[in-house]
C-alpha cells in the first residue's frame, strides 16, 4: 500500500484528493499546517507527499504579506 501524506487536508485540493483516494490502494494521511509542521512529522513513513497547503483568495490589502509569505513559501522550504 503506498502512504501518501496530505498538506492542508481541510482545504478545497486537499479534501477532493482525500475523497477521489478513498478506497483505493492509497493510504492518505492529511495534516493542517496552519500551526506550523508538526514537530513529530515523520516524512520518511510516506512514500510522497502533497503539498496543497496555502493560502488562496488573497484580498490585496487586507492579508498580512508575512503570513501569506510563511504560508506559501517558507513553510514549503521547511517542509522539505
Amino acid at each position: 500500500m503506498t502512504e501518501l501524506l496530505i498538506t492542508g487536508a481541510s482545504g478545497f485540493v486537499g479534501t477532493a484528493v482525500t475523497e477521489y483516494l478513498a478506497g483505493s490502494d492509497i493510504h492518505t494521511m492529511g495534516v493542517s499546517l496552519r500551526n506550523g509542521i508538526p514537530a513529530d512529522l515523520d516524512l520518511s513513513a510516506f512514500d510522497a507527499v502533497l503539498h496543497a497547503a496555502g493560502i488562496a483568495h488573497v484580498d490585496a490589502g487586507k492579508t498580512d504579506p508575512h503570513e501569506y509569505d510563511r504560508a506559501t513559501h517558507l513553510m514549503t522550504i521547511e517542509l522539505a
